[in-house]
């Protein structure tokens, strides 16, 4: 008797544990548990203004060690219960409350902090748990028309979001007097000058009167023209900008339906190019060609991928309209088509493009330091590979085949490997997961644009300029065809994990720069009343300030950066200060003890000033001149 009551107790034990899912689900319960319990340790912190990394010794001293786990031992047991009376069919929730409750811990802890290693570090270990459950979940069936519709509608729901998000950051930034002369005050001038006179001359930009196409062949500046003509702001360049490095999400997505990716893999691949770190950190910095790239390289891809000859070529001239050195872009895509499309003889098509682009890039670099600027640029960035600084980019590639063992010594270095994580954990590394050795050829211009020419100029391979828009377009697009090759259970849930990676990343760094919001609101009448003085200056006025004011003042024919460079080395007189009629200076800053006894002793006088912020002088030949005129 007793040991029949003992079996039924067992068998009823074991029943329960069953229909508990047990010891099947055991880990990922555990881990929900965990997950929720520490997401609600961290709101009621957060709530007294504790911080689980910044103050994390006071943290666990406030942490009722007992109390939260008894409080785990109870949501545990929850769930078990809750596993045990829902249907079978509904038993999937364990790895979906696994995967929520490790994302809500994770924007908690991450929301805010800026912190690049704090953000790796808990992404690895999230994937790593979110990997698991997405192991655990049964297959799914294959997604209708109308729930692709609905991804679609979420991911445009997203990539809007995205634009909002950018031009609002980015409009503060500017408000809050953080946007230089370069590179954001240079184009506010030239897109003046391109609406008055389709021409693109500038003063700021190098302390004279030159077209900046003499500098960049950036003829694609052309094509904003129209809209900066119906709205002549500062703010529509910004808006702009962050318009075109999401508008690639169009192809983009257009690229996945075709290689069969529906569903929730459509809208986390999506999600993977909408929350970019590499798209999203370089707008901060803060107006620039390169942002065409995003949108006009994808749709290069997108030809290339379905075969669209005329398409092919119209995006392709586009892209070399960006900048002298874009043409890289479509060298690299031309061969991949060419490799890519063997048995076709459009793949002819890739490799006739390779070679025009190379033409047109050896032509227009060559023109621009004969006629331009454009040996500066050529020096600045390729100086270490050049022997005499007057050389070309003939010369470049001339001197990378003799010395090969020089160029891959620059691949990686200490200063680009961290942009090189920053860059590929995101993307889980994906463009290196393939066998095809010739899609390598679509990761060139990162190779030479960020790794090797970052190795002496330390912008290009910084996460937070603008040279990474165009490399990480065709690293994305590598990306999404190496997983498309994958195992149908990797094709399923490789996008989960690379959607969830950009998204956490975006949360651990890129959405800090809400800072800015508040910042200025906190100061908002003090920004007005500065930007109002300046727009005060009369229109015919030349103006020379710190560059970060002339960012402010570009919607005139004449503007001039003020720096040191301006008195002479004794620090006892001014060069030049005819050529400027009012001259506007930060008072905090050390120019502005510097220069004032100097102007002052030229005869400039006070003409205004905003609290503690802006001084503004104004020359005594101004008003003379003005009389004389009339």
């Amino acid at each position: 008797m007793n040991t029949n009551r003992k079996l039924l107790i067992v068998e009823k034990i074991q029943g329960f544990l069953e229909r508990c899912e047990l010891p099947e689900m055991l880990l990922l319960r555990v881990l929900t548990a965990f997950f929720s319990v520490s997401s609600a340790v961290n709101f009621v912190m957060a709530d007294r203004k504790i911080d689980a990394v910044w103050n994390w010794q006071e943290y666990i001293s406030a942490v009722p060690f007992w109390g939260v786990l008894l409080t785990f031992a109870y949501v545990f047991a929850v769930l078990c219960v809750v596993c045990a009376l829902l249907p079978k069919r509904l038993r999937i929730f364990d790895p979906i409350l696994t995967l929520c409750s490790v994302l809500i811990f994770d924007l908690q802890l991450l929301l805010g902090k800026d912190n690049l290693y704090l953000t790796i570090g808990v992404m690895l270990v999230s994937l790593v748990v979110i990997a698991y459950a997405l192991n655990k979940m049964p297959p799914m069936k294959q997604s209708d028309k109308k729930s692709d519709r609905i991804c679609v509608v979420i991911i445009s729901v997203f990539a809007a979001a995205m634009v909002v998000f950018i031009s609002v950051g980015t409009i503060h930034h500017h408000y809050l007097f953080y946007t230089g002369t370069h590179d954001f005050g240079l184009f506010v001038q030239m897109f003046h000058s391109l609406a008055d006179n389709l021409t693109a001359v500038t003063s700021c930009e190098r302390d004279r009167f030159m077209s900046h196409f003499a500098i960049h062949s950036s003829y694609i500046f052309y094509l904003l023209v129209p809209i900066f003509k119906l709205f002549p702001y500062e703010e529509t360049l910004l808006v702009a900008q962050a318009m075109l490095a999401m508008g690639g999400i169009v192809p983009f997505i257009l690229i996945a339906k075709k290689r069969g990716f529906t569903g929730f893999q459509l809208l986390l691949i999506g999600a993977a190019y909408v929350f970019s770190t590499s798209l999203i950190a370089p707008c901060f910095y803060d107006f620039h060609e390169n942002a065409f790239l995003p949108t006009l390289l994808m749709w290069t891809l997108w030809a290339v991928d379905t075969k669209k000859t005329l398409p092919f070529y119209i995006f392709s001239v586009l892209v070399c309209m960006v900048k002298e050195d874009a043409p890289l872009f479509i060298i690299s895509i031309g061969m991949y088509a060419f490799f890519e499309n063997k048995g076709s003889l459009k793949r002819l098509h890739g490799l006739f493009a390779a070679m025009l682009s190379g033409a047109y890039m050896v032509f227009i670099t060559k023109w621009l330091t004969e006629n331009g600027d454009g040996q500066t640029m050529t020096s600045s960035r390729f100086g270490h590979l050049l022997l005499d600084s007057d050389g070309g980019i003939v010369d470049v590639v001339f001197n990378s085949f003799s010395n090969p063992g020089y160029l891959l010594s620059l691949l990686i270095q200490e200063k680009t490997l961290v942009f090189l994580l920053q860059v590929m954990i995101p993307m889980l590394f994906l463009p290196f997961f393939t066998k095809k050795i010739h899609r390598f050829l679509l990761m060139i211009p990162f190779i030479v644009t960020n790794l090797i020419i970052g190795a002496n100029y330390g912008y290009a391979a910084d996460i937070g300029f603008q040279y990474i828009f165009g490399p990480a377009t065709l690293l994305i697009f590598m990306s999404l065809i190496n997983v498309n090759d994958m195992t149908p259970q990797m094709r399923r849930n490789i996008p989960v994990l690379w959607g969830i990676a950009a998204m956490l990343f975006f949360v651990g760094t890129d959405a800090a720069n809400l800072k800015y919001v508040r910042q200025y609101n906190e100061k908002r009448d003090y920004y007005i009343q500065s930007e109002q003085m300046l727009d005060s200056i009369p229109e015919d006025a030349v103006i020379a300030g710190n560059a970060l004011i002339i960012s402010h003042v570009c919607d005139r024919d004449e503007v001039y950066i003020f720096d040191y460079n301006d008195i002479n080395a004794d620090k006892t007189a001014l060069i030049d200060p005819e050529r400027y009629d009012f001259v506007a200076l930060f008072i905090k800053t050390e120019i502005y003890g510097d220069a004032v006894p100097l102007l002052e002793e030229e005869g400039f006088t006070l003409w205004s000033q905003s609290n503690d912020h802006i001084v503004i002088y104004k020359s005594p030949l101004y008003e003379e001149t003005t009389v004389n005129q009339n």
